[in-house]
């Protein structure tokens, strides 16, 4: 759509062929052409492809690995901490478990640096 929106607008707004500068509608029917020589061409192709890929390999991951979650089944980890973690139903925040430690409430030293170890 920007791409469609960037090639109109050079038949509307250019100095010295735009529509609104008062030279008339004809470089924005070409511009029009453009467009629609480009949605005419893409969308068809895209289809095929998109048809063969849905019938080859599929467009969407199993139900399973999409509970379980595309980031532990591509990558073999979680994308984020389990406190940063929704639970994709309510989108609400899980609780940490019971056993894990409360944050610290300052930052969190990290060996080795001074500055932030304060020694």
């Amino acid at each position: 759509m920007c791409g469609a929106w960037g090639t109109l607008a050079v038949g509307l707004f250019a100095a010295d062929k735009g529509l609104l500068f008062g030279y008339g509608s004809s470089q924005l029917v070409i511009q029009l052409i453009g467009v629609a020589a480009a949605f005419a061409w893409a969308f068809p192709v895209s289809l095929v492809i998109f048809v063969i890929i849905r019938m080859t390999v599929g467009l969407r991951v199993s139900e399973a690995e999409e509970l379980q979650g595309l980031d532990i089944v591509e990558h073999g980890m979680h994308a984020y901490p389990p406190v940063f973690a929704a639970d994709g139903f309510t989108g609400s925040p899980l609780a940490p478990s019971p056993a894990a430690p409360a944050p610290a409430a300052g930052p969190v030293p990290i060996p080795g640096n001074a500055a932030i170890e304060g020694t």
